[in-house]
């Protein structure tokens, strides 16, 4: 059941998809979002997608501390270095193959 509120902050009409600036009065539903009292009454009948897997894990995986552990890991460790040989390495390998599978 959709409620009349006024917008403590921004939001995107799920109609339109037009910023809804906060402090104006919109309609929302718990799970569907907000829309603009001049839009459709009806919302579209869709939810909003959470994020994928993959999506949540790289924005996650992108944080300060994240980074700089990986750029010990295989700067100064030593099993980074070995890691770090074995991926040139096997992509050295990888190189060779694709050439010779398009060279013949």
């Amino acid at each position: 059941m959709a409620r009349k509120i006024i917008l403590k902050y921004d939001g995107t009409c799920i109609n339109c998809d037009y910023v809804v600036p906060k402090g104006q009065t919109a309609y929302w539903e718990k799970g569907t979002g907000v829309w603009h009292i001049d839009c459709e009454t009806a919302p579209r009948t869709y939810k909003r997608r959470t994020p994928s897997a993959f999506a949540t894990w790289y924005r996650d995986s992108r944080t300060p501390a994240v980074v700089e552990h990986w750029r010990w890991f295989f700067r100064l460790s030593p099993l980074g270095k070995i890691a770090y040989i074995i991926l040139v390495i096997g992509g050295m390998m990888l190189l060779q193959l694709l050439w010779a599978i398009l060279t013949k």
